[in-house]
């Protein structure tokens, strides 16, 4: 067991909006540190080869931002507005959406996209579901993605 999942899925976000932003861009109204992707104001996709996984970790990641022990070290950073199951939104303009290959992968801007199991190892349809993981990642991901030249700050 390597763990890769919790990592990705529930560490790496609530790492993330726990770093801190210079005094001068939070006056800015800049809630992710100038040319890096941290501060509460990131937005997180996570992608897997079914919505129950993605739900999964979704909901351990904000089970840990909830947490006594999260609020006491990183409370003061941004607050929750959100919190569903496969989507949750705080205060700094971040957000953590839970997704599948399986659903509609439009529609969001992320500023960091985790695809983790992106493919069912047991399926029968595997070269069929891989070409479509492809196509998917080719097709429709690359456009989500905000770029670092466009500042997450100004994003809608």
């Amino acid at each position: 067991m390597h763990g890769k999942s919790i990592e990705i899925n529930v560490f790496l976000p609530a790492w993330l909006w726990a770093q801190q932003v210079p005094d001068e861009d939070v006056a800015k109204g800049r809630r992710i540190r100038k040319d890096a992707w941290r501060g509460p104001g990131v937005r997180f996709a996570s992608i897997s080869y079914g919505q129950n996984l993605s739900n999964r970790d979704s909901d351990k990641c904000r089970n840990l931002i909830e947490s006594p022990w999260y609020r006491q070290h990183w409370g003061d950073n941004f607050r929750l507005l959100t919190t569903g199951l496969g989507l949750f939104k705080n205060d700094a303009g971040g957000s953590r959406q839970a997704l599948s290959f399986g659903g509609q992968l439009t529609g969001f801007h992320a500023h960091i996209i985790a695809v983790d199991d992106a493919l069912n190892i047991l399926s029968k349809s595997f070269e069929v579901d891989r070409l479509n993981v492809i196509a998917a990642w080719d097709n429709a991901l690359q456009t989500t993605i905000r770029s670092m030249r466009r500042p997450a700050h100004f994003a809608p």
